[in-house]
């Protein structure tokens, strides 16, 4: 895969998925690929019924299986009952993307990019040299600081990282 990968992490109600729904949109408008990957650390959170309690994919879970798809003519999405994946390995799975966006993974191996709500440098999950990028509420404005309420500014940094590192959009 030839993608760009960053996590997206913050704290929770921090605004990182408003703000990456922005941004995909954004990215995606200008004719590139995207795939977005949510992490959770939740034991069962991506085992919540899918499709209501007593319906076929809590049915085939309960009676055992280790993995259930979903597939149809607008897409499909596979669940599985296993060991967690690192994050290359879940990115490895995902089909070919330009883009890829960790919405988590704050202890995984691609850059971070922290969204927060606060326009303080306290209380945020990483330090600035862990850190690709902050979206936040902009007071003072550095070359990694990205304004909350316009993900076009970011997406327009991203599209030139990856102009930059394997050549113009065709």
């Amino acid at each position: 895969m030839n993608a760009d990968v960053y996590s997206f992490v913050g704290h929770a109600d921090s605004g990182k998925t408003t703000f990456l729904s922005g941004l995909v949109r954004i990215i995606s408008d200008h004719g590139y690929r995207v795939a977005v990957l949510k992490h959770t650390s939740h034991d069962e959170a991506f085992f919540l019924r899918q499709d209501g309690e007593g319906k076929d994919t809590d049915r085939l879970f309960h009676a055992g299986a280790a993995t259930v798809a979903l597939c149809g003519p607008s897409g499909y999405s596979v669940t599985a009952r296993t060991s967690e994946p690192d994050a290359r390995e879940m990115v490895s799975l995902l089909p070919p993307a330009d883009f890829v966006f960790t919405e988590g993974y704050k202890q995984g191996p691609f850059p971070k990019i922290e969204v927060t709500l606060s326009d303080e440098e306290e209380g945020l999950l990483l330090p600035r040299a862990g850190r690709a990028a902050l979206v936040s509420r902009v007071l003072a404005r550095r070359e990694d600081r990205f304004p909350i309420d316009q993900p076009r500014v970011l997406a327009e940094h991203l599209i030139e990282i990856r102009k930059a590192r394997h050549g113009h959009h065709d």
